[in-house]
């Protein structure tokens, strides 16, 4: 089965990372996430491929280096005024990206959205065929007032991140009481059929060591609402590697009873495939690192 992870955050490597770091694949004390110790972190976990998102240059030459393993998400000043033509000219790019990536995370963000200052990045995206990544998982009430959205651009492929709802960064920040409290404000954009999610973070709901059991009845509500076609898995391992492994975020999906076979292969990768339009054949990473095994839980 291929697995994607479509959110890691990457950038340069302070001086001296790798001496510090020994062994380890994840960055510690602010220091920056370098492509080459993705790669080695994928690589463990039996990830096939990862699209990043960092500093556009750093992205962008890290999916020159790595053609068949990486992608860029790129970022766009909504108010630069040639906006149109940033867009538009990104498929011309030697590597172009397969997303671009908006903030709504706070009452300025509320005004400027109601206001229309969103308009001309989500029409030049629209145009462009350029999916549009929203984060605003922080922000409480935000699922309310971003339906107008997918509304006006029908032919935008717009990606809920995070679930859309706000979770702490690990488990042992605050969250809503429940964890799934928004849980309805989300599923009312199962009806827009050009939305879709980036199914990250879920473990950070759990009041649950890992495989984190008792997430799925919310989880279960999901892919019935929007069906695993319309889901696409991601870890954020920067963001939650205080409180889990890499793999934890990955194999509580990969091994699970909970979903089917074919859900599964949606969620963790073929989703990505079609609806991100990445080229390339199916199959494992170009490595040659051998699928893990499942671990006992």
């Amino acid at each position: 089965m291929e697995i994607i992870d479509i959110q890691v955050h990457t950038g340069p490597a302070k001086e001296g990372w790798l001496d510090r770091q020994q062994a380890i694949p994840f960055l510690l004390n602010g220091d920056a996430f370098p492509i080459e110790a993705v790669l080695i972190a994928v690589d463990a976990v039996g990830i096939s491929r990862v699209v990043v998102d960092g500093p556009d240059d750093y992205g962008q030459a890290a999916a020159r280096r790595f053609p068949t393993r990486v992608a860029w998400c790129a970022h766009f000043d909504r108010k630069a005024p040639n906006i149109e033509e940033l867009i538009g000219g990104a498929a011309q790019l030697e590597t172009p990206p397969l997303a671009t990536r908006i903030s709504i995370r706070g009452p300025e963000d509320f005004a400027e959205l109601d206001a229309g200052a969103y308009e001309r990045h989500l029409t030049a995206a629209e145009k462009a065929g350029l999916p549009v990544f929203c984060n605003f998982f922080y922000t409480p009430g935000v699922l309310e007032r971003a339906h107008p959205i997918p509304r006006k651009h029908p032919n935008l492929l717009f990606v809920i991140d995070h679930l859309g709802m706000p979770h702490g960064p690990t488990k042992m920040d605050v969250m809503e009481d429940p964890p799934f409290k928004q849980l309805n404000k989300l599923l009312e954009y199962a009806q827009y059929p050009n939305v879709a999610l980036k199914f990250c973070g879920a473990p950070a709901f759990s009041r649950e060591s890992y495989p984190f059991r008792d997430i799925w009845p919310a989880v279960h509500q999901i892919v019935k609402a929007f069906g695993p076609e319309r889901m696409m898995w991601a870890s954020d391992p920067t963001r939650l590697r205080p409180a889990f492994a890499y793999h934890e975020l990955v194999d509580w999906l990969r091994y699970t009873n909970e979903l089917s076979q074919h859900e599964k292969e949606m969620i963790l990768g073929g989703s990505a495939r079609r609806l991100l339009k990445w080229p390339g054949a199916k199959g494992g990473n170009s490595t040659g690192s051998q699928a893990r095994q499942a671990p006992k839980v």
